[in-house]
C-alpha cells in the first residue's frame, strides 16, 4: 500500500487510480461504491457496470500486456466491455490482424501487409529515422557547396 505504482506522488493506498490508466482502482477490481468507507462526494468511485464480471489489475496500466492501456480499451471507464470497446484481458484485440497494413490509433504499432512477421517499430521511431535521413541529406548537400567569392 505504500508503493506509488504510477509515480504521481500518491501512495497506492491514497491513489484512486494507482496505475494511471484512467480507470479507478475500485472499478478495475469489480467493486461498486456502496462500501461505508467510500466517500461518494470525493468523485473517485465509478461502480463497476458489469458487477465484477470483467476485472483488471489496478497496478498494471495494461493488464493483458497487448500494448493498449486498460483505459483506452474501456473507453468510458465503467468496467464493462461495451460496443466499440476492446477487452482489457485479451491482448489479441489490441492490434489489427497482422498483414492487413492498418495502423491502429493509440496502439503505437504499425503492421505491414508485405511481411506480417517483420518486427514492429513505434511510429516515433519511424519519424525519428525519417527526420535523421532528411538532416543528413541536407548536411551532405551543404558540405558539397563551395563558398562563393563575393568581393
Amino acid at each position: 500500500p505504500d508503493d506509488d505504482t504510477d509515480g504521481d506522488g500518491l501512495v497506492n493506498a491514497l491513489d484512486p487510480d494507482s496505475d494511471n490508466d484512467g480507470i479507478f482502482d475500485g472499478t478495475e477490481l469489480g467493486l461498486n461504491c456502496d462500501d461505508p468507507d467510500t466517500d461518494a462526494s470525493a468523485g473517485n468511485c465509478i461502480p463497476d457496470a458489469d458487477g465484477g464480471a470483467t476485472t483488471t489489475d489496478p497496478l498494471k496500466a495494461d493488464t493483458d500486456g497487448g500494448s493498449k492501456p486498460d483505459g483506452d480499451e474501456d473507453i468510458n471507464h465503467n468496467g464493462r466491455i461495451d460496443g466499440g470497446e476492446t477487452d482489457p484481458n485479451d491482448a489479441s484485440d489490441d492490434v489489427p490482424d497482422q498483414g492487413d497494413g492498418v495502423f491502429v490509433s493509440g496502439s503505437g504499432l504499425l503492421c505491414t501487409a508485405t511481411n506480417p512477421t517483420a518486427p514492429r517499430m513505434p511510429w516515433t521511431g519511424w519519424l525519428m529515422a525519417a527526420l535523421s535521413a532528411v538532416l543528413l541529406r541536407r548536411r551532405a548537400r551543404r558540405s558539397k557547396r563551395t563558398p562563393r567569392n563575393r568581393s
